[in-house]
């Protein structure tokens, strides 16, 4: 058998550049070809031609067949009809310079030669511009599948499927605008997203740092009072209370005088006793102020002085258990909160929960220190008794300033007061305690 390249040479230039002309190089390499065609199909019969019909009316699409031998293109009349012809049968060069957009050309081209070449077994989809007569572009979409034949399996015909998609192009750009207008809005709208977090976070950012502020100048403030109330207790256990001391001392040398009338040393007695109660009440003020024994002597201590003075001044049994505190003294902020909370609690004690026995536990555990004051009275309902009237709030604001919470458990059977502060620096602002 004779080779192609022999005898048909117009075919073998499909390889070059591609351009509509070569179509009708195939179909003179074809027409020239001495070996006879072979592999047309059989003639439709009326029954199949009904059933493509059908299919085509469903589609509403024009059926288009290019006989590649005899450089001719036949359109039905549906496919005349979208495009606008009336010719029935045209060459293959003029059906493409009249069909394709000329920037759609080589697209075009492309494709097609590919198909002609074997790629995709022939078949091919393309869709591109039409310059319609009436002035108007329509966008069309061709369906096409070679038919090869003879020996060497050369194209002879091209039946194809011709569509008006315009509609359906112009849907499909219009979405495409659509969904190009929903991503400009999805990026504003992000932008925007993105600067509001933005002054969020920094408005955040200046909200903590003017917490940070406020919470080490009542740190600061709490310091300042603890420091006044140190130096007013002082000033009265030493000034005051000496000058108590040296009246009362006066007051007994004149007393030893056996000239004394009754009268005077009657008067005398009564003033000796004034000047020692002025004298116990100074000490109790001072106490109440700044015991000394908290800074001299540690948290534990000043808690026994001060729950035994203050059993024995309400008349109700309180005992006092301390853990953990023997292991070094706690930071003086610490020490000073829960002698606070302690004291203030047991005041509370004393005027509102008309207790019987009351129980103070302090103990220091795992870098934290925990006072519990707890009553056997008749206990409150946070929600109808104001926590500033029973010192709460100060409480609760005190302990938070030292970084620790204050938790209240009020029944009908007694009330519990819990401090739980840490012992290393605080981390956290009063907010955060609540």
């Amino acid at each position: 058998m004779t080779a192609p390249a022999r005898h048909c040479p117009g075919f073998l230039r499909l390889n070059e550049a591609p351009s509509w002309p070569t179509l009708s190089a195939v179909a003179f390499a074809l027409e020239h070809c001495h070996e006879p065609l072979v592999g047309h199909p059989a003639d439709e019969s009326e029954y199949d031609q009904a059933r493509h019909q059908i299919a085509l009316d469903a589609l509403e699409a024009g059926a288009i067949e290019a006989d590649l031998v005899a450089d001719r293109v036949t359109l039905d009349p549906r496919a005349r009809a979208i495009v606008g012809l009336d010719e029935a049968g045209v060459t293959v060069v003029e059906m493409v310079e009249y069909l394709v957009h000329p920037d759609d050309r080589e697209r075009v081209t492309d494709l097609a030669l590919g198909a002609l070449a074997g790629e995709r077994g022939g078949r091919w989809r393309v869709t591109w511009r039409f310059a319609h007569p009436d002035d108007h572009i329509v966008w069309l979409r061709l369906d096409g599948q070679v038919i090869f034949a003879g020996p060497w399996g050369l194209p002879a015909r091209v039946v194809a499927v011709l569509v008006d998609v315009t509609d359906a192009h112009e849907a499909e750009r219009e979405l495409r605008r659509a969904q190009d207008r929903l991503e400009t809005r999805v990026h504003e709208r992000t932008a925007e997203l993105l600067w509001a977090n933005a002054q969020l976070r920094s408005e955040a950012q200046e909200r903590r740092r003017a917490e940070a502020a406020q919470h080490q100048l009542l740190r600061q403030l709490a310091t300042v009072e603890e420091n006044e109330r140190r130096r007013i207790a002082r000033d009265l256990h030493d000034q005051t209370g000496q000058l108590l001391v040296g009246l009362s001392l006066a007051l007994r040398r004149v007393a030893l005088d056996a000239e004394l009338s009754p009268r005077l040393r009657g008067q005398l007695d009564g003033a000796q006793r004034i000047v020692d109660e002025l004298g116990r009440q100074v000490h109790g003020l001072a106490v109440r102020l700044r015991p000394t024994v908290l800074d001299d002597l540690g948290l534990s201590i000043a808690l026994q002085q001060l729950v035994t003075d203050w059993s024995m001044q309400v008349g109700v049994v309180a005992d006092l258990q301390v853990t953990g505190l023997d292991v070094g003294r706690l930071p003086a902020e610490v020490e000073t909160v829960l002698y606070r909370v302690v004291q203030e609690a047991l005041t509370n004690v004393a005027r509102h929960a008309q207790a019987r026995q009351v129980s103070v536990v302090v103990h220091r555990h795992e870098g934290h220190a925990t006072a519990v004051v707890e009553d056997d009275g008749r206990g409150f309902d946070p929600a109808l008794v104001g926590h500033d009237r029973l010192g709460l709030a100060g409480m609760r604001e005190r302990v938070a300033l030292a970084g620790g919470q204050l938790d209240v458990e009020a029944t009908g059977l007694g009330t519990t007061i819990i401090a739980r502060l840490p012992t290393e620096t605080p981390r956290r602002h009063p907010g955060d305690a609540h």
